[in-house]
């Protein structure tokens, strides 16, 4: 059988995917494991951040030499085949989260269902709809760590324990379906161009609210 003239390549991208799987998943076990003060956490921190492993393996790959031809794995070719459209769609998304939180805005909007006098039904779903709306702009895991804590001192207005308030938060936290910022499957769907935004939008705020009513509904069922 004839050789495969993309074999070494292939094996190359794999490596390099499982070397950025691997390096991740020791960097979190470090930071887990050891407190803010320990060396190691301290030279994670500061010499080997998540971002800069893609970079420095994309670099790699763009470098290394392989097969009969000695050809480079990625080559400029492929870097400009990369969607620059949903790249920058993202990053404009993520900065508008990141204002979002450093502003204040984000939390003086949870606050504000914090403190409203609503009945319990109208709390539960304002605290699954504040968050909800919050994780389409930042990520689930800051929407989660703003939202946790004031659904756990709601709960009990809104009929819920601290753990129902918290499961309430989780939930809604991971839905997302309008933009394409929200979660990485939306931007990959948004990515091949076959749906537009308009009816990406459209049909996302419709899941949404689906999705909020029945987390809310099924909260509610088990206070």
């Amino acid at each position: 059988a004839p050789a495969d003239p993309h074999g070494a390549a292939r094996r190359w991208a794999l490596g390099a995917f499982a070397a950025a799987a691997t390096v991740w998943l020791s960097c979190g076990v470090v930071l887990s494991v050891t407190s803010a003060e320990h060396p190691a956490n301290r030279w994670v921190r500061n010499f080997l951040p998540e971002s800069l492993v893609p970079v420095l393996l994309a670099w790699l790959l763009f470098m290394a030499r392989v097969g009969p031809k000695r050809q480079t794995v990625l080559d400029r070719h492929d870097f400009q085949s990369i969607d620059w459209d949903t790249i920058f769609l993202i990053a404009g998304g993520l900065v508008l989260g990141r204002m979002l939180e450093r502003s204040g805005a984000a939390t003086e909007l949870a606050r504000a269902v914090a403190e409203s006098r609503l009945s319990p039904t109208t709390i539960l779903f304002a605290v699954a709809g504040v968050t909800v709306l919050l994780s389409e702009l930042t990520s689930n895991t800051a929407t989660a760590s703003l939202m946790v804590p004031i659904a756990g001192s709601v709960a009990p207005a809104a009929g819920l324990s601290e753990v129902q308030g918290i499961w309430l938060v989780a939930l809604s936290a991971s839905l997302g379906f309008a933009l394409p910022v929200s979660t990485p499957p939306n931007a990959l769907v948004y990515g091949t161009r076959m749906v537009p935004l308009r009816l990406m939008a459209g049909l996302g705020v419709v899941v949404d609210v689906l999705s909020v009513t029945w987390v809310a509904c099924c909260v509610r069922m088990l206070a």
